[in-house]
């Protein structure tokens, strides 16, 4: 997994670094011939690829980091507020509802950050399949399994175009995307997958053709939150 991320990542990186090549002598060109307004669209398209090399950087550093460290209790509802805060002016800039059901706050021993990361990467890929949708909907539910009560679920759902039995299977994989070619590095959910392994959870995925896609991140739980926190309070009495 890591090799094909560094192979795929060494070539995006040099696409990338030859499309800014390009579009530099072409701006140099066109200065040259007083096109100005030819000039900035090529800055426009610059500062795209940018931006890209920015999150791939951003992407890059975070799975090759040390994601084992600085665990502690952390509390589940805190990455999901955390996330939604971030993300809120897309939430208001594309009309997507978004519908909140965490009915009580559990405890895990995990990286913080690192459940953020997840949690803001789900997000935006629900957010990302819903481009262009109507009534766009997420609902991001917390909620114990059946039959498992040591674990519980957070499960991030959208109503977006769903995905094919085909595109399920290679879904976790480094650099596949289904979104439109240039608008996704297909490292969000691999590096997701991996993170979610880091802390001890797992991340499944179900999806229905037309009708969307439901990402589910399954943790083991220490305690409720607010028990572990009575219990810390009676540990320091």
């Amino acid at each position: 997994e890591i090799s094909a991320c560094l192979v795929g990542s060494e070539m995006c990186i040099r696409d990338r670094l030859t499309a800014l090549s390009n579009f530099v002598a072409s701006s140099q060109m066109l200065l040259a011939r007083n096109k100005v307004d030819a000039v900035n669209d090529n800055f426009l398209k610059i500062e795209d690829l940018v931006a890209r090399l920015s999150k791939l950087s951003r992407q890059l550093r975070i799975f090759s980091g040390k994601r084992n460290s600085g665990s502690a209790f952390v509390s589940l509802q805190a990455p999901v507020e955390y996330a939604l805060e971030l993300l809120a002016p897309r939430f208001t800039s594309e009309q997507v509802e978004c519908r909140l059901s965490l009915p009580r706050d559990y405890e895990v021993r995990a990286n913080a950050m690192v459940l953020e990361q997840i949690v803001v990467n789900l997000l935006t890929n629900a957010m990302d399949a819903l481009v262009g949708e109507a009534d766009a909907r997420i609902e991001i539910k917390l909620e114990e399994l059946d039959g498992a009560p040591q674990k519980v679920s957070l499960n991030i759902e959208d109503n977006g175009h769903g995905m094919t039995d085909e595109q399920l299977t290679h879904v976790f994989e480094p650099f596949f995307t289904t979104k439109p070619m240039g608008k996704g590095l297909g490292l969000g959910l691999a590096i997701s997958y991996s993170l979610a392994c880091d802390i001890g959870a797992e991340l499944i995925v179900s999806s229905r053709l037309g009708k969307g896609t439901c990402f589910s991140l399954i943790l083991p739980i220490t305690s409720t939150a607010s028990a572990a926190s009575a219990e810390r309070r009676e540990g320091h009495s």
